[in-house]
């Protein structure tokens, strides 16, 4: 909320000014949305913002009071949605064997298992 933070469209990343990035959370203030800024093989940039009601509408949807939205890992979440978001724009290659689209298809099954 504190930040300097400009969204110049799309295909620009967006202007992020932090001036001290050791600063609380207190301090920086509320969090009003992520983003996410993709570089193209092409050279060209992708930027995907989602607002703090998207996100809240992201944490109902997948069980607000049940699951990690609700606790200290909600960051993560958020920056995972707008990831996952992100990603379904961005173009994709033919093949489907990257590293990104297998994690991505891990992720949205509902069996995959721990490698730990």
């Amino acid at each position: 909320q504190n930040g300097g933070f400009e969204y110049l469209g799309p295909l620009l990343p967006p202007k992020h000014q932090t001036k001290n990035p050791f600063l609380s959370d207190q301090e920086k203030g509320n969090c009003i949305g992520v983003y996410c800024v993709a570089k193209l093989a092409t050279n060209d940039y992708m930027t995907t913002f989602m607002t703090q009601v998207e996100l809240n509408a992201c944490a109902q949807q997948n069980g607000f009071n049940s699951s990690v939205w609700f606790g200290p890992f909600r960051g993560e979440m958020e920056k995972k949605a707008c990831i996952k978001r992100a990603f379904k724009l961005w173009p994709k290659a033919r093949d489907k064997s990257s590293r990104l689209s297998n994690a991505v298809e891990m992720l949205n099954s509902s069996t995959y298992v721990d490698a730990f």
